[in-house]
């Protein structure tokens, strides 16, 4: 996939060059930066520099130069974060006074607020020609916002459907943990009678409560390592084995499962030995 970009683009952008040189003022339109998927796609021994190519089947016409590469840059999300890996791309030197009818877009670093930037941009064009339109103005953090829309939407529903879920789980184990309470009930009652603290019967319940919440939670870890392989093309920045990822959901889940075990551990401490055995 090609741009035509003048020689600012990419330092505007901070996309590295990695090898070569990035564009210059006696460059033509013949002048092309590659990035480096397409380096690595088409060059395997990493000589894309100083390679001649051409883009049509049919080759260039008589006495037409081919284009020459003059650089690799870095990869950039041009085309948006899930389509970064399809096409390679071709920078093709295209300076504004080529006398060719194209839309242009302008690209400006400053630190200046949006607003006052645009205003001023908005004055130097009518000086330049009246008749120009400026059809679209804004940071590039709005574009970007733009155009992850689609996305934050499926994330804040999976971020509901996560926190359902996270809310189901603390209920299933608080519910499976108090009536396991409720059963042991006698238990308890002769644990105290031969001696027992109620201070030693919230550690063994919580202590018991624990390794089942280990134990689930390194089996649901095999499977998320299994699983998450099939989601790694929809993921962006981070891999289907990020540790840091991986140990965060387990601190989670570790944390509302032990606040899940709290309450029915003390119900345990305040069993009532006479009540207990008057209804045994």
């Amino acid at each position: 996939m090609g741009h035509n970009v003048t020689p600012e683009f990419l330092t505007t952008l901070n996309i590295p060059i990695l090898a070569g040189r990035n564009f210059a003022a006696g460059d033509d339109e013949y002048s092309v930066i590659v990035d480096e998927l397409f380096a690595q796609r088409y060059f395997k021994k990493g000589e894309a520099v100083g390679a001649e190519m051409w883009f049509r089947k049919s080759g260039p016409r008589p006495g037409e130069p081919w284009y020459r590469i003059i650089g690799v840059a870095a990869r950039a999300n041009l085309r948006g974060l899930e389509q970064r890996d399809e096409f390679p791309l071709v920078y093709h030197y295209g300076p504004v006074d080529s006398g060719q009818n194209l839309m242009y877009t302008i690209l400006l670093r400053s630190s200046r607020p949006t607003e006052s930037v645009v205003r001023d941009m908005r004055a130097k064009i009518r000086e330049i020609d009246p008749r120009l339109p400026l059809s679209y103005t804004g940071s590039l953090a709005s574009a970007l916002d733009d155009m992850l829309l689609d996305r934050k939407g499926v994330t804040a529903l999976l971020v509901a459907f996560a926190g359902v879920a996270l809310l189901l789980s603390g209920i299933g184990v608080f519910a499976v943990l108090a009536r396991e309470v409720s059963q042991r009930k006698k238990e308890f009652v002769i644990r105290l009678a031969i001696g027992s603290t109620r201070h030693r019967l919230l550690a063994l319940v919580l202590s018991q409560a624990s390794w089942r919440t280990v134990l689930g939670l390194m089996l649901g870890l095999f499977g998320a390592v299994y699983l998450t392989r099939f989601l790694e093309s929809r993921l962006f920045d981070i891999g289907a084995l990020d540790l840091s990822t991986h140990i965060t959901a387990l601190l989670i889940l570790l944390v509302v499962s032990l606040c899940s075990s709290g309450i029915p551990a003390l119900w345990a401490t305040k069993v009532n030995p006479m009540e207990t055995l008057k209804t045994d």
